[in-house]
């Protein structure tokens, strides 16, 4: 078995974003995509050559992201 999936071990806190504040922390591989588990969505993707990732966040009917989070 070969693990490509970015490491992210520690916390990550990015400051307000539209008033908010998120924080990326270690989630879970499967299922793949966005899943809602207690009060966080766990985001899980996979991608065999990616050496970084941007999860974008969006308000529905809106076609530009309000929220970039690198990983």
């Amino acid at each position: 078995v070969h693990d490509n999936s970015l490491d992210l071990t520690a916390p990550l806190d990015y400051g307000a974003v539209m008033g908010t504040a998120y924080r990326t922390q270690r989630g879970t591989p499967s299922p793949l995509g966005a899943s809602k588990k207690d009060d966080m969505v766990n985001f899980a993707i996979f991608s065999q050559h990616a050496k970084e990732m941007t999860l974008c966040l969006f308000s529905p009917g809106v076609q530009s992201s309000f929220a970039e989070l690198p990983l």
